[in-house]
């Protein structure tokens, strides 16, 4: 089976994680919100602290990551369209969409989460909750929901580090402009594999559908 069932997932990463955290907005937790497309802006595979013959390993592991991303939204009834950014990406896309994904990693990144924490911090915790108060983006991004037609936005990224492997699925709403999903993994794992990916994100989208109140 190209995938394993949600609860094995979950144990695989529970047991060896130190920090899991599910977060999204009140507004966002109805279903039908789930109808409308949601834009992935270019979903990465980062590997931090590692020799540079690695970057073969970490385009093959982004290319995996991108078609588990496409399979898995067909599965949960997703529309979920993965955008990558490259140099022949249309003009709009490559400015409005890079500038978004940038504006929307610091909202996140400015509060203590994997992101931004010491890999000495011991973290031990599994939490799923509604935000009391959602990181905001600027204002500057309402058209692109007329532009590319839909108001959502997500940015999906793996690190690998020595010894440990954050993981972020963030999503913003550009007519409110707030942070109505986000998603965070510290699991300690010594090596990135093509199975951890596929977990990943068969958690991540089905989590994403399911209701967190």
């Amino acid at each position: 089976m190209r995938w394993i069932p949600i609860i094995l997932s979950l144990i695989v990463f529970s047991s060896c994680s130190r920090y899991i955290t599910i977060e999204r907005s009140e507004r966002f937790a109805n279903k039908e919100e789930l109808k409308k497309k949601i834009i992935c802006i270019d979903p990465q595979v980062r590997l931090v602290g590692f020799a540079q013959n690695d970057a073969d390993e970490a385009t093959e592991l982004e290319n995996w990551l991108i078609e588990e991303l496409e399979y898995a939204s067909r599965q949960n009834e997703i529309e979920f369209e993965v955008v990558r950014l490259t140099k022949e990406s249309k003009f709009d896309y490559y400015e409005d969409l890079l500038r978004l994904k940038k504006e929307l990693v610091q909202a996140n990144n400015s509060q203590n989460t994997p992101l931004n924490f010491n890999s000495n911090h011991g973290y031990n915790a599994i939490t799923k909750s509604v935000f009391v108060y959602p990181p905001l983006i600027a204002h500057d991004f309402v058209d692109l929901s007329k532009k590319f037609g839909t108001p959502y936005y997500s940015s999906i990224s793996i690190i690998k580090q020595p010894g440990r492997i954050l993981l972020y699925h963030l999503m913003v709403n550009t007519d409110t402009a707030e942070t109505v999903y986000r998603e965070l993994k510290a699991v300690g794992k010594s090596k990135l594999k093509k199975k951890h990916i596929s977990q990943f994100v068969y958690d991540s989208l089905t989590m994403l559908k399911a209701d967190l109140k």
